[in-house]
C-alpha cells in the first residue's frame, strides 16, 4: 500500500496506525537512510533535497544541467532513483505501507498495491499543524502552501503526471472524516482491489 499526502492531512499518522492495525511494516523516513546507504549521500542532505522543488525549480533545473554533464547524474535524480529502487525491493519483499515519494508512480505497474491519496480541507489542516507544530495561524498556512507546492512540483517533475489527481490512485479520501474512518475505508478498499485481483 502507498499513501501520497496533502501536507496536514495526517498521512503518516494514518498510514503508521493502518500498518500497526494490519500487521504490515511502515516506511516513511526509513526510506532516506535506506537511500543514504546507497548514494553514499548524507541522510540530512537527501532529507532536504526531498520534496525540495519550489516556484524556482526551472532555474534549479538549469544550474543542474551546467553542473552536471551527461556522465554524471545530478544529486536530486540519483536521490530519486535510489528511492525508487529501495520502494521496489521493499514492495517485493512483502506487504508494507509506504509514505509519498511518488511510490504510486514507482510502483505503478505492481498490480496488488493500493495506491492511495489523503486530503483535507485548508481549515483542518492548519489546525492541525499550527497544534503540532506550535506555529501562527499565518505561519501554518504558510507552511501548508509551500510543502503541497513543494510536493506538486517534485511529482511532477518525476511522473509527468498532476499530484493529487483521482486518476493516479485507486483511492482519495478526505481524511478529515477521522482516523478510525479513515482506516476503516482503506482496509475495505483494500480488501476489495484483492478479492478483484
Amino acid at each position: 500500500m502507498v499513501i501520497g499526502r496533502q501536507f496536514g492531512s495526517g498521512g503518516h499518522d494514518i498510514g503508521k496506525a493502518l500498518a500497526e492495525k494490519l500487521g504490515y511494516h511502515f516506511y516513511d523516513n526509513e526510506i532516506i537512510q535506506m537511500a543514504a546507504g546507497s548514494t553514499g549521500y548524507d541522510p540530512e542532505f537527501i532529507r532536504n533535497k526531498e520534496e525540495n522543488m519550489s516556484n524556482s525549480f526551472l532555474y534549479d533545473l538549469m544550474n543542474q544541467m551546467y553542473i552536471y554533464s551527461d556522465t554524471k547524474e545530478s544529486p536530486r535524480d540519483e536521490i530519486f532513483e535510489s528511492e525508487g529502487k529501495v520502494i521496489r525491493d521493499l514492495a517485493a519483499k512483502g506487504r508494507c505501507v509506504i509514505i509519498g515519494r511518488c511510490a504510486d508512480y514507482v510502483l505503478r505497474n505492481r498490480p496488488n498495491t493500493l495506491k492511495v491519496f489523503l486530503h483535507a480541507p485548508e481549515e483542518v489542516r492548519k489546525k492541525r499543524i499550527m497544534k503540532l507544530e506550535n506555529l501562527t495561524e499565518e505561519e501554518a498556512l504558510r507552511k501548508i502552501h509551500k510543502m503541497d507546492r513543494r510536493r506538486s512540483d517534485n511529482y511532477a517533475y518525476y511522473t509527468h503526471r498532476i499530484w493529487g489527481h483521482a486518476q493516479n490512485y485507486d483511492l482519495t479520501l478526505d481524511s478529515s472524516i477521522g482516523e478510525a474512518y479513515a482506516i476503516t475505508v482503506i482496509t475495505e478498499m483494500m480488501n476489495i482491489k484483492h478479492m478483484n485481483s
